[in-house]
């Protein structure tokens, strides 16, 4: 609790205009991920949250024009739309690992900030629908974001960072999961297939 009032006076301190968000961009450029941090890669190395999102982003765009040759009604510049602003509340709150993220304090944190944010009503409504993970399309944006971290932590791998091994264990772990929802389920063979590229060449 102690944490959340904490983050949470620093949201209330932000006005959440056109000018901090793209101020908060900014400072996504210059983030590092923290999870790469804790598993040893030095900060020079580390894939900033900007990166993330980028590579994120490409995911959702390749996975949404599969499900819709799969035949599955979408929007697909929903689906990029929310996968470009997933992680926007990171320029404000930090990149939090995943083993504290999962205190429900944190995502309270996050749904404050984008609530904050609905003066820019499409960003907002964006992370929120992120957030909730209801939707198809942020069900998309999520499995994209667990994929980028994916391929990300085996370029690592190969990279000598073996402790990363923890990273692509949990990961694999919650794209399976998500991809057993009947309309995901569809581009299972697809997914699998991206599990097994040998990002070492």
């Amino acid at each position: 609790m102690l944490l959340y009032k904490f983050l949470i006076i620093g949201v209330w301190c932000i006005k959440m205009s056109l000018i901090s968000i793209i101020k908060g961009i900014g400072t996504l450029k210059n983030i590092p991920r923290t999870g790469w941090l804790v598993c040893g890669v030095p900060a020079s190395l580390s894939e900033s949250v900007a990166e993330h999102i980028f590579e994120s982003t490409l995911y959702a765009a390749i996975i949404g024009e599969r499900l819709l040759q799969e035949g599955i009604k979408l929007d697909p510049r929903r689906v990029m739309l929310i996968t470009l602003v997933h992680d926007l509340p990171e320029a404000y709150i930090g990149d939090i690992v995943k083993k504290v993220k999962r205190d429900r304090e944190i995502d309270k944190v996050e749904l404050d900030i984008a609530k904050s944010m609905i003066e820019i009503g499409t960003i907002g409504n964006a992370i929120i629908e992120y957030l909730e993970s209801k939707s198809l399309e942020a069900k998309i944006s999520k499995l994209s974001e667990l994929l980028a971290t994916y391929t990300q932590a085996r370029r690592y791998y190969n990279m000598g960072f073996k402790d990363v091994k923890e990273i692509i264990e949990s990961t694999t772990h919650e794209i399976r999961t998500i991809i057993k929802d009947p309309l995901l389920k569809k581009i299972s063979i697809f997914i699998e297939e991206i599990l097994e590229l040998d990002t070492s060449k």
